[in-house]
């Protein structure tokens, strides 16, 4: 099992976190040099291009297995490239992680105690979490699905082309093949050697809470002024999901016991990282690529993230336009929403 979790570490924290590289090159965002920014902007970079890559093989009834070969290649080329800029600007990224550690010294000396209490006590929630996840197994009837078409995928390549309830062969299901979040469960396992199930249950939570809560740092420092307080503020999202399992429909309740399926993913994480790249928003290209990354990633969780991703940005664009009586920022924003707005116009043509 130690050798399934380096995998997992290998293609789903590592290789994103040296492809995110390539952003901050794009970006040229000295504060975006850390892995608090890498590691999930790197997550969404995987899924983005996932979902470009799978598509179009799941529409020409491909098979999962050319698809794997292909995404893992162009992901270690794009991870290499990303490995080269970092030797590059290697005296860029020395002086910025030189900078984040006097930062933190600073908050040390300021407000120790604070800090210290609250960055112990979230990662120790964060750690219970993660124990919880590993070892408990959760039932949930939407896995009678999305289980099954990474099964099959995974056995014999076929993507979206069998009932997943009954075995028989079924023409295409829009609804879901658009959004091939399952087949990404596949690859996962693939990669890492275990069943998908295994993946789904146990190893996807190992990946996508602590990303949800790297997202939540991001806000939580744009939010907050004194930075020291960031990590009670984590905590107290901690505890609110912790605690907020009343049903089976809260946000906490996707987040812990259904990470393994996109529409938990969009809610968990892809809304708090697009918020977070709305709230550092500039009338530039880069901004711009940054939404793409983030609204393909969307799609890749449900058809759903296509039109609210769209919707949050093209909302937000609007208003800050109104506010800072700026129309670049309204353009900017619709240029943003342009994958979504592709993918939503390919879900009613095939539909």
């Amino acid at each position: 099992m130690v050798i399934k979790l380096l995998m997992l570490l290998v293609w789903l924290v590592l290789i994103p976190c040296l492809m995110a590289v390539i952003m901050t090159k794009c970006t040229g965002e000295q504060e975006q040099k850390s892995i608090a920014y890498l590691f999930p902007m790197g997550l969404m970079m995987t899924w983005g291009i996932f979902l470009l890559i799978c598509v179009p093989f799941v529409l020409k009834q491909g098979s999962f297995f050319q698809v794997e070969k292909i995404v893992k290649v162009l992901y270690i080329l794009l991870a290499l490239v990303g490995f080269a800029l970092l030797i590059v600007d290697r005296k860029a990224w020395k002086a910025q992680l030189e900078k984040g550690f006097g930062q933190w010294k600073a908050f040390m000396t300021g407000e120790k105690v604070i800090y210290l209490l609250g960055l112990i006590a979230f990662l120790a929630s964060l750690v219970f979490q993660l124990y919880q996840s590993y070892h408990l197994a959760y039932a949930d009837g939407d896995d009678a699905y999305y289980l099954s078409i990474s099964t099959a995928a995974n056995l014999g390549g076929g993507m979206y082309k069998v009932s997943a309830y009954t075995g028989i062969a079924t023409t295409l299901d829009s609804r879901h093949g658009l959004a091939p979040f399952p087949i990404w469960v596949s690859f996962v396992s693939e990669v890492c050697g275990v069943n998908p199930a295994v993946a789904a249950h146990t190893l996807l939570p190992l990946v996508l809470i602590p990303a949800c809560y790297f997202a939540y740092w991001l806000l939580g420092r744009k939010l907050i002024q004194n930075k020291a307080y960031v990590p009670l503020f984590l905590l107290a999202v901690s505890v609110l999901q912790i605690f907020g399992n009343y049903s089976i429909y809260p946000g906490s309740t996707f987040l812990l016991t259904r990470s393994r399926q996109g529409k938990a993913a969009l809610a968990s994480f892809i809304i708090p990282m697009l918020f977070y790249l709305l709230l550092q928003s500039k009338a530039k290209l880069s901004f711009v690529l940054e939404l793409w990354i983030a609204i393909l990633a969307a799609c890749l969780c449900t058809t759903l993230g296509s039109m609210l991703g769209a919707l949050v940005i093209g909302l937000y664009g609007l208003l800050r336009a109104i506010t800072q009586k700026d129309f670049k920022y309204f353009l900017t924003a619709v240029a943003g929403c342009l994958p979504g707005i592709a993918v939503a116009l390919l879900y009613v043509l095939v539909r």
